[in-house]
């Protein structure tokens, strides 16, 4: 669900290791609400 948002993207599928996006970093620092929150399309 994290990475449909945006806030994660897959670093490395096998291992199951995530980074955080600029919009998660901005969700976690308040300055994104969820309400802002759409899916990613790609």
């Amino acid at each position: 669900m994290l990475v449909d948002h945006g806030l994660l993207e897959r670093v490395d599928e096998d291992r199951g290791y995530y980074r955080i996006t600029e919009r998660g970093r901005q969700y976690l620092e308040g300055e994104l609400d969820a309400e802002d929150l759409e899916l990613n399309e790609d």
